[in-house]
């Protein structure tokens, strides 16, 4: 796993198979088979097929990378909308997500306080 990415979603999975929910990619489980889908951002071709059960998205890219995230009509095709844009929260219908993601720095080395330089 590049920079542990996905790590949320293998978690999210762990959790939900403890409820006997399988969490899976679409090749597995089509939405027009699932009764929930879980996008990760809005494409045009998940719009034109819904599925038959509820779907939510994730809201994870920028308006210059993802366009379509950004217009908010593409909500109507969902039940749930979460996403990290604080200005479009209503907490009905879109709800806030604070998206894990490990930048990969690791920890931060910080010298002795007796190494530190003191100000003049």
């Amino acid at each position: 796993m590049r920079d542990d990415v996905s790590l949320p979603f293998v978690l999210l999975r762990k959790e939900l198979s403890e409820f006997g929910v399988s969490l899976a990619t679409e090749d597995i489980h089509p939405p027009e088979d699932s009764v929930l889908t879980i996008e990760l951002n809005i494409h045009p071709r998940n719009i034109r097929n819904p599925g038959r059960g509820k779907r939510y998205v994730i809201i994870s890219e920028p308006p210059c990378t993802s366009t379509q995230n950004w217009d908010r009509a593409n909500y109507d095709h969902y039940h749930r909308v979460l996403t990290y844009n604080e200005a479009w929260v209503d907490n009905k219908k879109v709800f806030l997500l604070r998206f894990p993601g490990n930048m990969g720095y690791g920890p931060v080395a910080e010298p002795p306080f007796e190494k530190k330089n003191s100000a003049p």
